[in-house]
């Protein structure tokens, strides 16, 4: 069974239950978040024939553009509810939600472990597949401990390069200094955060003072009353996987700074280079991808990588706007194609108007994964798709528009990667651009590194979930 929560996980994983599938196991998919994503990824397991089963509505998480919308709303709402009103009685009112958010999120959890344990006693799977989630009060942690209570072997796939608890705590301090994390999960913002966080310390870690929750504390306690909650929850992912599969040795050691069990940690790769490499050889694979972009087979393109700052709530529209069209205009008429590939959270239909205003090509048939080892050059924000720069030989100019690679940088290290050419403002990448066009002939390179890279992610993944459900794992295993 695999446990599929939110559309980015499910790109990256597809690769895997197809090869479970053509291996003859019965594969089923439970399906966790809501949206036109949702429906066209179930039409997809659909065709495929794997068994779907669907996570209760109100247990989903939900779509990003309802949740854009929702706390839209919610913020309007919060921030009309303290105009003229006392501070006692703000008081009130705050510790009052507080008490009916833990209720509610009390009553999610009685509902999450009820349809989870009922769902592993109807499948009685052999293999449990999920993701390095981080959340609480979602259908994750309800299947994680049903499988645990079961002894049903469960495995995490790989989905970013990015794990850890180092690498979570500082991702959390970043998101709240962008404002991407509630105040409420400082713990300092109320005398029952202040309790909590002496009562429970490992729900909290500190940095230059100041201290924070993982998650909401009422969300927290809620999960804890339930029996859910696991003993670190900043351990990213939970260490109630049996195994957990990783892209590289980068992620591998990054979990084990964090003390996580090495002997629980498979280097297996990313399953969605696997057909990536295979079509990369592939003529007419090659042939169609230039025909879409408008090129001459092997003509160069400047692959640039869109960051959803608003859509991923860490900046406002306006401002997001004033950096995207900076960024066109840097990149415009600089005597080579630029493709667009735009994050899986970019609301595609607001950044056409950039193919008529700039001269772009904004790629919708292919993704960044199959572009990459075509491209002559490849520009991003710090994201975690730039290690695929090395995997395919390419080199890589970044731009950090908001600092993340900057000097005392929470969580510098995993952003400013080696090599990586590092520009903080659109008119210092583009001349950066044009200097590189100048040391590097356009004269495409026809052995770019994808010739001689070859990826076996879902088969690695396969031999080691099977040989361990059978009990014939060895250490001589082929990766």
């Amino acid at each position: 069974m695999f446990v599929i929560t939110v559309y980015q996980f499910s790109r990256e994983t597809f690769p895997v239950l197809e090869y479970f599938k053509k291996s003859g196991y019965q594969v089923h998919v439970l399906i966790g978040w809501s949206g036109s994503t949702a429906v066209q990824y179930e039409e997809k397991c659909k065709n495929l024939n794997f068994r779907i089963h669907q996570v209760p509505g109100l247990l989903k998480y939900i779509d990003t553009e309802d949740d854009e919308t929702a706390s839209a709303d919610e913020a309007a709402e919060n921030k009309g509810s303290n105009i003229g009103k006392s501070r006692l009685y703000r008081y009130m009112l705050s510790k009052l939600i507080m008490l009916l958010t833990f209720l509610k999120h009390l009553r999610r959890f009685y509902h999450i472990k009820k349809f989870t344990g009922a769902l592993l006693a109807g499948i009685r799977p052999d293999i449990v597949f999920g993701g390095p989630y981080q959340s609480c009060g979602y259908i994750d942690e309800g299947i994680i401990k049903a499988c645990h209570e079961r002894c049903i072997p469960s495995f995490c796939l790989p989905f970013s390069p990015y794990f850890g608890e180092k690498y979570a705590v500082g991702a959390r301090f970043s998101w709240l200094s962008a404002g991407m994390l509630s105040k409420e999960m400082e713990t300092d913002a109320s005398l029952t955060n202040r309790l909590l966080g002496k009562m429970f310390p490992n729900w909290t870690r500190y940095r230059n003072g100041k201290g924070i929750f993982i998650f909401h504390p009422a969300h927290m306690l809620a999960s804890w009353v339930s029996g859910v909650l696991v003993k670190n929850p900043w351990q990213w992912p939970t260490e109630k996987y049996s195994t957990v599969f990783v892209e590289s040795d980068f992620s591998k050691k990054l979990l084990i700074d964090s003390r996580y069990d090495a002997s629980k940690v498979v280097v297996a790769g990313k399953p969605l280079l696997d057909s990536v490499c295979q079509q990369a050889r592939d003529k007419e694979h090659l042939d169609n991808i230039y025909a879409y972009l408008n090129l001459q087979k092997c003509d160069p393109f400047l692959l640039v990588n869109i960051e959803p700052s608003a859509e991923h709530n860490y900046s406002n529209w306006p401002d997001h706007w004033e950096r995207f069209n900076g960024l066109m205009k840097c990149l415009h008429d600089i005597g080579i194609r630029v493709v667009l590939s735009l994050h899986p959270l970019c609301h595609t239909e607001k950044y056409l108007f950039a193919e008529r205003e700039y001269g772009v090509k904004i790629c919708l048939q292919y993704k960044i994964h199959d572009l990459y080892p075509h491209c002559y050059l490849s520009v991003s924000y710090p994201c975690s798709t730039n290690f695929m720069a090395s995997i395919f030989s390419k080199d890589i100019i970044i731009y950090d528009f908001f600092g993340l690679t900057c000097e005392n940088a929470p969580n510098r290290e995993y952003h400013k990667l080696p090599n990586a050419l590092i520009v903080y403002t659109p008119e210092k990448l583009r001349k950066r651009i044009l200097l590189y066009i100048e040391e590097n002939p356009l004269e495409r390179r026809l052995e770019n590194g994808q010739t001689r890279f070859d990826s076996r992610a879902c088969a690695n993944i396969f031999y080691h979930a099977e040989r361990f459900v059978s009990g014939t794992l060895s250490k001589n295993m082929p990766f």
